[in-house]
C-alpha cells in the first residue's frame, strides 16, 4: 500500500472511516463466541472497503459456526418443516419478508436440506429465519420419514 492511501479500518476520529470496525473488535467479540455481532461487523467492515484475507476470513468462520448452530436448533437437515400457525394468524406477526418467503416454499414433505436447496438465500441467513420461524411458532420440525 501507498503511504497516500487509506487502509478502511484506520481510525484517525476525523472522517466516516473510522466507523470502520476493527479487527480487534471482531477478535474480541469471537473470543466471546458471539458471531452473530462479529459477522455484522465483519459484513459493515467488507462493504466499507476493508476485504482483506482476515475480513473474509472471519465471514467464513462466523458463518460456519452460525449455520452449525442453528442446525443443532433444528435437529438436523433430515427434520421435516410443517407449517402449523393458520395463514389469518401469521398476518398478526412482525414477519420480514424472508420469512414470509421461506413460509410460502413450505410444502409437506419440505426438509431443511430441501428448504436450503430452494430457497436461494444465504445458508446462514435461512437457518436463522427457520430458527426464528420455529420459536415463534410458526413452523415445527419434525423426524423425517
Amino acid at each position: 500500500m501507498s503511504s497516500h492511501a487509506k487502509d478502511p479500518a484506520s481510525s484517525d476520529g476525523d472522517d466516516a472511516e473510522s466507523d470502520v470496525p476493527s479487527l480487534v473488535d471482531i477478535d474480541d467479540l469471537l473470543a466471546l463466541d458471539d458471531f452473530s455481532a462479529a459477522l455484522a461487523l465483519a459484513l459493515q467492515r467488507q462493504e466499507a472497503g476493508a476485504d482483506d484475507d482476515d475480513t473474509i476470513r472471519v465471514i467464513r468462520r462466523c458463518e460456519r459456526a452460525l449455520c452449525e448452530m442453528y442446525v443443532g436448533k433444528l435437529g438436523g437437515f433430515s427434520r421435516r418443516i410443517k407449517v402449523i400457525m393458520a395463514a389469518d394468524k401469521m398476518r398478526w406477526l412482525a414477519l420480514d419478508h424472508r420469512a414470509g418467503f421461506l413460509v410460502s416454499r413450505i410444502i409437506d414433505p419440505t426438509t431443511v436440506e430441501d428448504m436450503l436447496d430452494i430457497c436461494g438465500m444465504p445458508e446462514v441467513q435461512a437457518l436463522e429465519v427457520l430458527c426464528d420461524l420455529e420459536s415463534q411458532e410458526v413452523i415445527e420440525l419434525v423426524e423425517g420419514e
